[in-house]
Formats: structure tokens, C-alpha cells, sequence
């Protein structure tokens, strides 16, 4: 395996170029969501840029949702840094590159609805906070919103002319948000095994998180109506 990085350098914003054209759409809401997660955490994580020497110019392949929002603040009369940290790649060519982009663009791991769940009850984050500062692909947070949180209703406020979910009845879920979270540990597969049998529940090398008593979830066709 080839190690790519050549060096990391501190770039003037407009200096750098995006790369990606229009394989990504960044949205108005995202954008903020965006702009919003750079203010409160700051900026964390280096551009990844290729340097084109034959144009000489400096190529964005891997932030260029970063980049379009920087540069949109930056157009504003906003007051963020002039340099930027870049760490720069080696690419044999503009194609190589652009297959570099489209490797650092895909998603190769998944956010699941139970491990979302986990991850917030373990450190506190609620379903307003994630809707309000993140974007998860292939999640919706509507739908975990009434499956894990029993709160919300099914009707899309933000495309209200989708009618899919519209005269439906409401219903009503209990609340099954966690009243505490202990972590456990183990030494060995015996003792697994015996705490397994102890609160009778199934636990095996796939198993994250359980519920005592154990928890049936409810899927959105169980709900109770009013």
C-alpha cells in the first residue's frame, strides 16, 4: 500500500479550488448545519488538496462542502482565518485525483437507528440536537424521531405536499428514552454467559447495548392511535 501524503501546509482560502463540480448539492439547511458545526467545533479536520502543477493551482479533493461554505462567509464580509490547513496528496495525474475524491466522498461505513440511539443516550444527545446540527445519509430523523423517541407525528411539515402521511390518525407511544445507562464489563465468555442467563436475554459478539427488562420496540405499523 503507497503512502500518498506528501506534506501539511497552511493555505490561503483563495488560493484553493474545488475539485468536485456538481457531484454533491449542499442544501440551505445543510449549509447552516454546516456553517454552525465550523463555529462551535471549529475547523478540525485539514482540507486534503492536490497540487496541479501544470495549471498551478491548488485542488480540493477531499472538503469541498467546507470550502463552499468558507467561501460563502468569506463573501459575506464574515470574520474566519485567511489560511487554512492542507494536507497535500500525490496523484499521478487529474484523473487519478479525481478518483482520489470519489473514494474520500463515499460512505463506506453506516449509521444504524440502534446505534444512533446508543451512541445519544450514552452522551446525552436528544433528538433536537441532532436535527438540529447534523445530517445523517440514508437516516431519517422524523422516522427515529417516533420510533425511538415516541415523540413527533408523521406528517412531512417540510414537504407539505407530500400526502403519503396526511390524515392519518395521531397515536400515542410511551416514553422509552433510558433512565440510566451502565456499562458492563466482562472477563470472560463464562461470565457473559452467566449474566445472559441471569436476566434471560440472548447475548452474543453482535450484541451493542440491551434493555432490562427487555425492550420490544414497537414498529410504526403497532403504533397506538388516539
Amino acid at each position: 500500500m503507497k503512502i500518498s501524503f506528501i506534506k501539511t501546509e497552511n493555505i490561503e482560502l483563495s488560493k484553493l479550488y474545488e475539485f468536485q463540480g456538481e457531484l454533491k448539492q449542499l442544501s440551505k439547511e445543510n449549509y447552516n448545519k454546516l456553517r454552525k458545526s465550523m463555529f462551535d467545533n471549529g475547523f478540525a479536520e485539514p482540507f486534503v488538496v492536490w497540487e496541479d502543477k501544470k495549471e498551478n493551482k491548488i485542488y480540493v479533493v477531499g472538503g469541498n462542502q467546507r470550502l463552499r461554505v468558507l467561501s460563502g462567509m468569506k463573501n459575506a464580509g464574515e470574520e474566519i482565518p485567511s489560511d487554512y490547513p492542507c494536507n497535500f496528496v500525490e496523484c499521478e495525474s487529474r484523473w487519478h485525483a479525481k478518483k482520489l475524491l470519489l473514494a474520500l466522498a463515499s460512505q463506506y461505513g453506516q449509521i444504524t437507528q440502534d446505534g444512533l440511539y446508543e451512541f445519544s443516550m450514552e452522551n446525552d444527545f436528544n433528538i433536537d440536537f441532532l436535527n438540529e446540527n447534523f445530517n445523517f445519509p440514508g437516516l431519517d430523523l422524523e422516522l427515529f424521531k417516533i420510533g425511538y423517541f415516541g415523540d413527533g407525528n408523521l406528517i412531512d411539515e417540510k414537504n407539505p405536499g407530500q400526502t403519503e402521511y396526511k390524515d392519518m390518525p395521531a397515536f400515542e407511544q410511551e416514553d422509552i428514552s433510558a433512565y440510566k445507562i451502565l456499562k458492563v464489563h466482562f472477563r470472560n465468555q463464562k461470565d457473559v454467559d452467566t449474566f445472559s442467563k441471569l436476566i434471560n436475554q440472548n447475548i452474543n459478539e453482535n450484541t451493542r447495548f440491551i434493555w432490562h427488562p427487555k425492550l420490544e420496540r414497537q414498529s410504526l405499523g403497532n403504533v397506538k392511535t388516539a
